[in-house]
């Protein structure tokens, strides 16, 4: 719902959140929180409807794979505009074969990748790759937050390994995910190279022609997610992103992440909706999400909410908690 105010082009904006759990927590700059089933639920879409009917709901904006994967197959069944890609162009980003693939026929540079279905494919393709010599990564094509992904490492562990590091769960043997997989039809499997420079995320808006291209290093990393990641507008990053959506012709909101090897930039994997670290963009002084509303809202979109007007910045994320006490109240912390 949006409002007359002093912020925001002159609009004020009223914001709700839904999440599956039961007492959904009171976030900043939320006005108020409320309970729908996971998407994976039958009742997922009608729940959401009644709310986007209850509050006046302008606009829904998705912030997970499993929410922005179903609702890009049915954006004419909410019941207001939806800020999410349609289906064709969110499955191409969001399988990590299909991204490569399509990187690699548009003559852009790509990881050198194959898939495989079975234990012997798994070998095969890891001994082109130069394994055991070199590391390869195993990877779901579609997946996230580091489910499903191992790096196969044949390296011995160390005393200092076992002395001082924290245990890396990520780090398998062949013979032990072959194992872990068991003789059951196997799922198709991405193998690839193992990339090992500095990671980068990339925030991007693409609409009627204009964009903005935000990439920043991702300084430190958990389970997935940045935890601090600093403002590094790398020219080859935003070309090499720009040739891309040029060649698809793909608009909307998402982001990529690259790793940077010495022989540039390749691409690893896109989400095809808001990243959970897009606020770090902000320091470029380009609202990459309020553009994108501001679109699908049919609000004046100026040449200059695309230009970039810093490129030093970053972004630390840090705990806070929430007390929930008999009476129901919350108290934040």
């Amino acid at each position: 719902m949006l409002q007359k105010g002093a912020e925001s082009d002159g609009f004020e904006l009223l914001i709700f959140g839904v999440d599956s759990r039961p007492l959904p927590p009171t976030v900043k700059g939320i006005h108020k929180s409320m309970r729908v089933p996971a998407p994976a639920s039958p009742n997922y879409l009608s729940a959401l409807n009644h709310v986007i009917k209850k509050n006046a709901i302008d606009l829904v904006i998705p912030q997970t794979t499993s929410e922005s994967s179903f609702l890009s197959t049915q954006r004419e069944t909410v019941g207001t505009k939806t800020a999410v890609l349609g289906e064709k162009p969110f499955r191409l980003l969001n399988d990590k074969s299909l991204l490569m693939s399509a990187f690699r026929d548009a003559g852009l540079t790509h990881p050198n990748f194959h898939l495989v279905d079975s234990p012997q494919g798994l070998a095969d393709a890891a001994s082109k790759l130069g394994y055991p010599k070199n590391d390869v990564v195993v990877k779901l094509p579609s997946s996230s937050g580091m489910r499903g992904v191992r790096r196969l490492s044949e390296d011995p562990e160390t005393r200092d390994d076992f002395l001082l590091k924290k245990p890396n769960v990520w780090t398998t043997k062949m013979s032990t995910l072959i194992s872990t997989l068991g003789a059951d039809p196997w799922p198709e499997l991405i193998v690839m190279e193992y990339l090992s420079g500095p990671e980068y995320s990339v925030d991007v808006v693409n609409r009627d022609g204009h964009s903005v291209v935000v990439p920043r290093k991702r300084d430190e990393i958990r389970s997935g997610i940045s935890m601090a990641t600093t403002l590094d507008l790398h020219r080859e990053i935003i070309e090499l992103v720009e040739k891309f959506l040029h060649h698809y012709k793909l608009e909307g909101l998402m982001g990529f992440q690259f790793i940077l090897e010495a022989n540039g930039p390749k691409i690893l994997e896109c989400n095809p909706r808001v990243q959970g670290t897009m606020v770090a963009s902000l320091v470029s002084g380009v609202n990459i999400l309020w553009l994108e509303a501001k679109w699908h809202l049919g609000l004046a979109i100026k040449d200059a909410d695309f230009n970039i007007a810093s490129d030093e910045g970053g972004f630390m994320r840090s705990w806070g908690g929430a007390l929930t006490y008999a009476d129901g109240s919350i108290e934040h912390f």
